[in-house]
């Protein structure tokens, strides 16, 4: 309980950090504007050509009018199911001009999640590149070929409360949650990031999945600042190798994840023209800053960006400093503008330096959960100390005595693993279905210095020996890639507190290598593909038939395993070849069947006494 007085200063001094921006013009109102003045100018760079402002705004209107002529108004939802490409973008336009919201869903999400969030978010029409889909939901094909253009541009009543989209994330009860975001909430956090995290017409790449809202600052802001969206082909890994040999990017937006994928980047950066770089959706610690900020140099600018999908994208906004920043994680900041936040305990105000509930209120705060009415109401309430909707972000943080803000982790079992936002409870639900299996406990731990996903398994049959390699095969099926846990381990109970709760603390440390058969390398090139494994995955000792992936490697653990195979060989192979071939046995066997191309043999000279 702090006093009045303490109080009072709280809620002033300590939320009110930045300008108010007024937001004169929707984000589909800015971008039809540069279409109107510079309609020749470059707004989409992909794989086999370019898209100009023009171009772009005809297609999308055309792709608008069809959707309305199908009966699509403000409110209703249109699924987009589709991988990064121009149509997608287009598509979002189109579906943002018909009044209506997008639903983001990556093609490569497994078919029993797609299904739910179908089912849940119930779209009018579905867009596509493909044109075939097995669902009774209308759906138009985004193929570029087959989209028309039309120069008018529709006049749909928006109100700033209708819904621009809806993302969706996990769930404590097993099934990912829909997160709807009105236009106001997007067109507020546009006007901050327009105004802060670029100078002008901006160029970037985008990174991530759209199905995560990382996306959608280096989605929107090239197109409302009269910039350009570069679409860059491949992975993750290959996308942000190009990324950094782009002179023309100007900001960058990527997650902790991503930075220390840099961290064995052996080729350098070559990107001159970038000014901001923008780290959000997992923790953020010093170390990565500090070595970030020295590959790119101390002329780029590193904002560390805090906010959950909840409260549109970002509702923190900090500036790393090598000086100030001390601490194992950079700090959150404080509020970006039209935004408030409270330190929480039972609802009362923390004081300075006490840890509490960060709660979340102002202009970015999202409607609330699709179809999940109960939810909403606890998680969004009356703001107790303002107008408005407070939500409960479920974080931990404390107010600093310069006005700024610590984050703490999370109150609840809800985690961030590289970039992502995770509740265990939907991991476990899984498991749970699995035939042979009991019960089952998913925690996040430290291993190997990075944060994964363990779980421990109890089988029906007490002399039963699970096979892992099966179950996790299964969950491929059933989830994410990033939502499958590195270690998977069989034990007999599950540790438990004296109240009857789980004992997270008791519970074994995870061993990759229990029960595995050691088999030692034969060759240099095993003995140098096991040693790498032993550094990235922190665990020894590696056998040549030991899988990366059942150790505890992920897709970005297979990025670092690349690049050290590359220093030490000098052979390059594609990130997808470690998921193809992932115990070392085989990987040599692709080594040196690349080493062999490298060269072409030159046919011996007939034998002379004399030459030329």
């Amino acid at each position: 309980m702090v006093s009045e007085v303490e109080q009072q200063r709280i809620l002033t001094v300590f939320n009110d950090t930045h300008t108010e921006y007024a937001q004169n013009n929707t984000a589909v109102e800015r971008f039809e504007k540069h279409a109107e003045q510079t309609p020749e100018k470059t707004v989409i760079e992909y794989e086999t050509g370019v898209l100009r402002y023009g171009e772009v705004n005809r297609k999308a209107n055309a792709l608008a009018w069809e959707l309305i002529s199908l009966g699509v108004q403000p409110n209703d939802r249109v699924a987009i199911m589709a991988s990064l490409g121009a149509e997608t973008i287009i598509g979002i336009l189109g579906v943002l001009k018909s009044g209506a919201s997008y639903v983001p869903i990556d093609p490569a999400t497994p078919k029993e999640r797609i299904e739910h969030i179908l089912n849940d978010a119930a779209p009018k029409v579905i867009l596509t590149r493909e044109k075939k889909l097995e669902t009774e939901i209308p759906f138009l094909s985004m193929n570029l070929e087959d989209l028309g253009e039309k120069a008018e541009n529709p006049a749909c009543a928006i109100e700033t409360d209708d819904i621009a989209y809806v993302i969706y994330t996990s769930g404590t009860t097993g099934k990912p949650k829909g997160v709807a975001v009105t236009r106001g909430n997007l067109d507020h956090y546009l006007s901050y990031a327009d105004k802060e995290y670029q100078k002008e017409a901006c160029t970037t790449v985008l990174m991530t999945s759209l199905s995560f809202d990382l996306s959608v600052t280096s989605l929107f802001l090239p197109l409302i600042s009269g910039g350009s969206l570069l679409l860059k082909g491949g992975d993750t890994e290959e996308r942000l190798r190009a990324a950094l040999k782009d002179n023309r990017v100007t900001f960058l937006k990527l997650t902790p994840s991503h930075l220390k994928m840099l961290e064995t980047y052996a080729d350098g950066v070559d990107v001159p023209n970038l000014e901001t770089l923008i780290v959000g959706g997992e923790e953020f610690t010093t170390a990565t800053a500090w070595k970030t900020q020295k590959l790119f140099g101390e002329s780029v600018k590193i904002h560390n960006e805090y906010g959950p999908t909840e409260t549109t994208v970002g509702c923190c906004d900090y500036v790393y400093s090598s000086e100030k920043d001390k601490g194992l994680s950079v700090g959150i900041g404080h509020p970006i503008a039209n935004m408030q936040l409270y330190i929480l305990n039972e609802m009362e105000l923390c004081g300075v330096g006490v840890p509490g509930e960060l709660c979340i209120a102002g202009d970015g705060v999202a409607k609330g959960y699709l179809n999940q009415p109960e939810l909403t109401a606890e998680k969004f309430i009356d703001n107790p100390y303002g107008e408005g909707k407070l939500y409960r972000s479920g974080d931990l943080a404390r107010w600093l005595p310069n006005g700024e803000m610590e984050y703490l982790g999370r109150i609840d079992e809800q985690v961030k693993i590289r970039g992502y936002r995770i509740e265990l409870y939907e991991i476990e639900s899984v498991l749970r279905n699995q035939p042979g299996i009991s019960d089952v406990a998913v925690v996040a731990l430290e291993v190997g210095g990075d944060k994964s996903i363990c779980a421990y398994l109890i089988p029906t049959n007490q002399e039963q020996q699970l096979d892992m390699s099966e179950i996790k095969n299964d969950l491929r099926d059933k989830l994410p890639e990033y939502m499958l846990p590195g270690f998977m381990m069989q034990i007999d109970a599950l540790p438990l507190t004296p109240n009857g709760k789980l004992d997270a603390k008791a519970l074994p440390e995870p061993n990759a290598l229990a029960g595995q058969e050691y088999m030692p390398p034969r060759t240099k090139t095993e003995k140098v593909i096991t040693d790498i494994f032993e550094e990235i995955l922190g665990i020894s000792p590696v056998g040549i038939e030991d899988s990366f992936f059942e150790l505890g490697g992920h897709s970005l653990k297979a990025t670092a395993a690349i690049n050290a195979i590359e220093k030490k060989t000098g052979i390059r192979l594609p990130v997808k070849e470690i998921f193809s071939s992932p115990t070392p046995v085989m990987l040599s066997r692709k080594i040196e069947a690349a080493g062999e191309g490298e060269y072409s043999p030159i046919p011996q000279a007939e034998q002379r006494e004399a030459y030329p």
